[in-house]
């Protein structure tokens, strides 16, 4: 399975999220203080995805460790498959 994201920057259930694939109900966040305004709005969101079901990765997860952390994204990604697949039993 490759990891890619049915959609990017979309709106799930009211809240702008990054990465998301509705089949798993899963969603990715992906962190970096660059892309925030300032300090405040970026601890922030940290702290409003703390508050969320969201597995969030940081810029060093994509770029500086870009395949282990795919690695890991489909092994998350095939979790959650897992878990829906034993709800349907």
């Amino acid at each position: 399975m490759t990891p890619v994201a049915e959609g990017t920057n979309i709106d799930v259930r009211g809240d702008k999220v990054d990465c998301h694939w509705e089949q798993y109900g899963f969603t990715v966040e992906l962190h970096s203080y660059g892309f925030h305004a300032t300090r405040h709005g970026y601890e922030n969101d940290i702290a409003q995805r703390r508050r969320s079901n969201h597995i969030a990765f940081s810029y060093g997860d994509v770029v500086n460790r870009g395949p282990a952390t795919a690695g890991e994204l489909r092994e998350l990604l095939e979790e959650a498959k897992a878990a829906l697949d034993r709800r349907d039993i």
